[in-house]
């Protein structure tokens, strides 16, 4: 719904509000799951696989004011709301859950060039080997963009226009990747610090060899646990990001 509204001959508002959403992505069988990346050890049946919030009203309002009615000053502004519908993100990600897809990968040197690992799919390891792993959160929130602006536009001699003009936005709960399952780490000197190893006790121990992504493990020192130990990386999809943009801009026409 909008609508422009003459307030008076050298002001017009114009006010308006919309409400949209996109309903969830479904598999037609009913073959799709959810995962608790955090504590879950295996995938349970959910359809569809997040839910999909349906109160997104966005609100707009505007205005042109003449100041002094001459027609040659205009100040211009503006506010809007709008929404990111969820749709390939959250979907992409909620498609590729086990137990209805398995992902695996290996990395070996000493394999000869053009190996197939595995030749019949059904030799692919099952979801409990999978090392990677894609989730998505089931409590979701629609991502929106606010943007607003503000003008100032002159007459100058000759037909010519000077305008100056503010804009910027804000994006909030934007969708993102992270990975929840990293492997736990300390806080030293006020820094987060993943150390190469832990005893049995959970302490700190190993070294990291210079100039390499390898580590220096003496006997009783382990590979640090990950905090859900059924997985390696999880790949998690979810809300919380953010974007800003402000400028400043100028023409002459």
């Amino acid at each position: 719904i909008q609508d422009d509204w003459q307030a008076s001959p050298n002001l017009t508002l114009n006010l308006g509000v919309r409400w949209e959403f996109a309903t969830a992505n479904r598999n037609v069988n009913g073959k799709s799951s959810t995962l608790d990346p955090f504590t879950g050890s295996k995938s349970t049946l959910r359809v569809p696989n997040y839910d999909v919030p349906i109160n997104n009203f966005a609100p707009r309002v505007g205005f042109a004011w003449d100041p002094g009615g001459e027609g040659k000053t205009a100040i211009r502004g503006g506010f809007g709301m709008f929404h990111q519908m969820i749709l390939a993100d959250f979907y992409f990600g909620a498609r590729q859950q086990a137990p209805m897809v398995d992902q695996a990968s290996i990395t070996d040197d000493t394999v000869p060039p053009g190996t197939k690992f595995f030749p019949d799919p059904s030799d692919a390891p099952d979801s409990g080997a999978v090392g990677r792993v894609e989730t998505v959160d089931t409590n979701v929130v629609t991502p929106y963009y606010m943007q607003w602006n503000l003008s100032l536009q002159r007459e100058l001699a000759g037909n010519f226009a000077l305008t100056v003009a503010y804009i910027g936005s804000r994006g909030v709960n934007l969708t993102r990747y992270v990975n929840p399952n990293s492997a736990i780490f300390d806080v030293v000197g006020g820094r987060h610090y993943w150390p190469p190893g832990r005893d049995d006790n959970g302490v700190a121990c190993g070294s990291y060899i210079a100039n390499s992504r390898k580590t220096s493990l003496p006997d009783g020192c382990n590979k640090p646990q990950r905090r859900n130990p059924n997985y390696t990386r999880i790949r998690h999809r979810v809300n919380g990001g953010d974007s800003y943009y402000h400028s400043l801009q100028t023409s002459i026409n």
